[in-house]
């Protein structure tokens, strides 16, 4: 069974980091980034649908192997910091990157509205590269 919960968390987690990781490419690559933004904000019910999966496959993964939670242990200590960096800039990326953007209609000024959004995706982008890197994944 934890082999199936850790596919699910796999495959959760690059349902999550795919678009995140397209959009700052695609931003940072277009003379446009406005045509990239509102489409990679529409997104975003599915990529926070599936890191709340990734989350849940991997907790009950990690509970069945272990019976606990040994976030902390100093075997996983990169495991838990890298998960926290990405969780923080994930809330930092919705709060307050994203939700400027989503209150102001669509219009010319995309491209302004992008720049942050771009800016953070680099971090954001860093800190999936980490959670892939340490992890088990």
């Amino acid at each position: 069974m934890t082999e199936w919960l850790h596919i699910a968390c796999v495959g959760a987690f690059f349902v999550y980091a795919i678009p995140h990781v397209s959009a700052c490419l695609a931003m940072a690559m277009s003379p446009q980034r406005g045509r990239i933004l509102r489409p990679y904000m529409s997104a975003g019910p599915v990529m926070g649908l599936a890191l709340g999966a990734c989350i849940a496959a991997g907790l009950v993964q990690m509970w069945l192997e272990e019976q606990s939670f040994p976030l902390f242990d100093p075997d996983r200590r990169w495991q838990t910091a890298a998960f926290l960096a990405l969780w923080v800039s994930n809330i930092k990326l919705e709060i307050w990157t994203l939700e400027p953007a989503r209150k102001a209609q669509a219009s010319a000024d995309d491209h302004r509205l992008a720049l942050p959004v771009l800016r953070h995706l680099y971090v954001h982008s860093a800190a999936i590269a980490a959670v892939l890197a340490v992890s088990r994944l």
